[in-house]
């Protein structure tokens, strides 16, 4: 299978000129980051970052070019990076127009909404402002709804109405309702208003305060918040850095048989909507599939620059009061394309993961066959979070030699304890023009990752982004993808086997790094080189024996996002809550004590998936009563009930500290949905206004249009 998988490559590749790609992908506007990234870099240096607008001064060394793969702004560290980490790419490109590609991602196209979501027509709307259009109506938390509950938080007075009885309360009520509407209104500003886009429809919360801390520390003063608001608004305007950003921005990239995107080009849940299998060859105002992939990529980014030119013509509402005005801007259909659930096949929204186990997926052969038949060997993408470095996933047949590899970069969540969720990680990739790639970089412990992908590669590196192999019955097979295969345990039941692929090769310790992924969280296992047949004849069980965890959880924030957009079991989302309940349940009784959830709030990882990285986080005695809705104590049930959000009490929980994420948080705390002080983060939207609602299987449409941007 491996010898058809180089013979391919090798053939596509013998007649291209040498040439390097430099690669990273969702710096998502952490500065810190990016500069290590440049000091990382094989081909990238870092002069100076003296300009006066703060940006660094980069120089691409000879027989090297480079793509960044989209998503260049919205988090960063509490000091921000965004404004910093965007003109340094656009400088980066003037410079070398012809050797720097800049792919759009989901985060940098969104922005152009800001230009008629904060336009002055805008401001005399509070009432019928309807929110996130992707988002179903019942489920989105409007800007009403929004500076109602900031309101709310501000007036003592709600004290004296819940303290009110007999004949007062009615009018306590009125006077408070008085109250609130006037705090309303005082508070729709357009700093107020930024901080709902960027939290409820962006899964940008906190994003202003750390713009505000950029361009505090870029100018030297402190900045005001109407000051900043301006800086954000005027980024997008006619002339902004970010406008330009998009200009010279591309949707796609194709160079040494690399194609380029942000997301992918299939839908991990199956079909889209228009029952495409996948979206190689299409672009969202033609009926036909390109079949020549430069041909596509063209057709794709003129597009894209045609969306452009009518969102420059009209940046403002068609009609601003019409109910139906979300469809009535120019560019809206690039917009659209950025967001989950978008009309049209989107090479930002897709991924290659299971809709189901969130496990990378092989590439469809159909899909691979037409792709090699185009010149493309290698697809590189960012969008979803990977953990601790990229992921690589080859797929290869021996009878029809169809030969691919999809590298996914995205490193955003690579060490979730970590103030950033980021720590020392940083990886690169480089494409060389002969097929090769080298991914290179550091684990968030300090271990060192260096590996090479494509023609020609033998042991050790060859086993990089394989399944391991398994026994099943006394027969013998190979596995190429990561679909679990049920098999019986030590007590005879029959279990789910869930296969370890190998990310990465650590060549100072001659060591694989196998991740093993169950649902939403990864767990790490070093194996040595000399023990690397067992991976490929070691047969199947639930648990292994040697492993040595060495991080789980990690990437427990940027998974559950992943279950919104998949719309995920249920079983899956229990079995998370099992594991992360095993964690919490040190005694091993089934039952929860206060002293087990006060340990676990001094465990960095379990502190942020139950309370969030708040400098005020609920103590464990409210938890305790937050998860005992019945007061009968505090099992794997209630716990699950706690994280899965059925119940009635994490409802008034969650609506009790909505808004915390625009004060003292650097994640917000909002006890809601699934693993809820989450929630707000990642995704755009607030929880429902309804006390509680039910969990099935079945989809559900709040599940089903929440915006992950992230």
């Amino acid at each position: 299978q491996m010898s058809a998988f180089r013979e391919s490559w090798t053939a596509a590749f013998s007649h291209v000129k040498q040439e390097k790609v430099c690669f990273v992908t969702d710096v998502e506007g952490n500065w810190n980051y990016f500069l290590r990234f440049l000091t990382l870099s094989e081909g990238m240096c870092l002069v100076d970052t003296s300009a006066p607008d703060g940006s660094a001064n980069i120089e691409l060394k000879e027989g090297y070019s480079f793509v960044y793969g989209g998503d260049v702004c919205d988090k960063g560290a509490e000091e921000g990076g965004s404004v910093r980490v965007t003109k340094s790419l656009l400088r980066l490109k003037r410079k070398y127009p012809n050797r720097v590609a800049l792919i759009l991602g989901n985060r940098d196209l969104n922005k152009m909404r800001l230009t008629s979501e904060l336009a002055a027509s805008q401001l005399a709307r509070l009432h019928t402002v309807p929110g996130p259009y992707w988002v179903a109506e019942s489920k989105r938390t409007t800007l009403y709804t929004y500076l109602r509950s900031l309101a709310i938080k501000q007036l003592k007075s709600l004290k004296e109405e819940r303290e009110c009885a007999g004949g007062e309360e009615s009018r306590t009520t009125a006077l408070a309702e008085e109250a609130i509407e006037e705090r309303i209104r005082e508070l729709n500003t357009t700093p107020n208003r930024l901080r709902w886009i960027y939290i409820e429809t962006m899964g940008s919360a906190g994003e202003l305060e750390r713009r505000r801390n950029e361009l505090s520390r870029i100018s030297g003063r402190v900045m005001s918040e109407e000051e900043t608001a301006e800086h954000v608004r005027q980024s997008v305007a006619e002339g902004g850095f970010h406008r330009q950003y998009l200009e010279l921005g591309v949707l796609a990239h194709c160079v040494h048989g690399n194609l380029f995107v942000h997301g992918g080009l299939v839908n991990g849940s199956g079909r889209y909507a228009d029952n495409s299998s996948d979206c190689f060859g299409l672009v969202p105002d033609s009926c036909r599939r390109h079949m020549e992939v430069l041909e596509w990529v063209s057709a794709l980014n003129a597009w894209k620059d045609k969306q452009l030119e009518e969102w420059q013509a009209q940046p403002d509402w068609g009609d601003p009061e019409t109910s139906v005005a979300s469809h009535d801007r120019g560019g809206h259909a690039l917009m659209d394309y950025a967001v989950p659930g978008s009309k049209h096949p989107s090479v930002i929204q897709s991924r290659h993961l299971d809709s189901s186990s969130l496990r990378p997926l092989e590439t469809p052969a159909s899909l691979a066959k037409r792709l090699n038949a185009a010149g493309v060997r290698r697809l590189v993408v960012g969008h979803m979070p990977q953990g601790t470095c990229p992921s690589v996933i080859k797929s290869g047949r021996a009878k029809t030699a169809e030969a691919f590899e999809v590298v996914m970069a995205d490193t955003s969540f690579s060490d979730m304890e970590a103030a950033d969720n980021r720590g020392n990680a940083v990886s690169e990739v480089v494409l060389a023009a002969d097929g090769t790639a080298r991914v290179h970089g550091v684990l968030p412990g300090g271990d060192r990752i260096d590996y090479t992908l494509g023609a020609g590669i033998g042991e050790p590196e060859e086993l990089v982004g394989q399944f391991e192999c398994v026994q099943e019955g006394g027969r013998s097979f190979s596995v190429n993808n990561s679909n679990p295969r049920k098999t019986s345990g030590k007590s005879g039941k029959e279990q789910m086997s869930i296969r370890r692929f190998a990310k990465a090769y650590l060549p100072e310790k001659e060591q694989y790094l196998l991740c093993r992924q169950s649902g939403y969280s990864y767990t790490y296992t070093f194996l040595d080189k000399d023990k690397a047949s067992t991976f490929r004849e070691k047969k199947a069980t639930c648990e292994s024996t040697e492993d040595t965890c060495i991080t789980s959880f990690h990437s427990l924030g940027d998974l559950v996002a992943v279950d919104t957009i998949f719309n995920c079991s249920l079983k899956n989302r229990l079995e998370v809550a099992q594991d992360v309940f095993s964690r919490v349940d040190k005694d091993g009784s089934g039952w929860l004590s206060k002293g087990e959830i006060e340990a676990a709030l001094r465990d960095t990882s379990l502190r942020k998936i139950l309370s969030g990285n708040c400098e005020n986080p609920p103590t464990a005695m409210e938890l305790l009563s937050t998860m005992d809705s019945k007061g009968k104590g505090v099992g794997l049930k209630e716990f699950s009930n706690y994280l899965t959000g059925v119940s009635e009490r994490v409802c008034q929980s969650r609506r009790q500290h909505l808004g915390l994420a625009t004060s003292a948080c650097r994640l917000p705390t909002n006890m809601r949905g699934f693993v809820s002080s989450w929630w707000n983060y990642f995704f755009c939207s607030s929880p429902p206004a309804e006390p509680s609602y039910q969990v099935s299987s079945e989809r559900h449409s709040h599940d089903e249009h929440r915006d992950l941007l992230s």
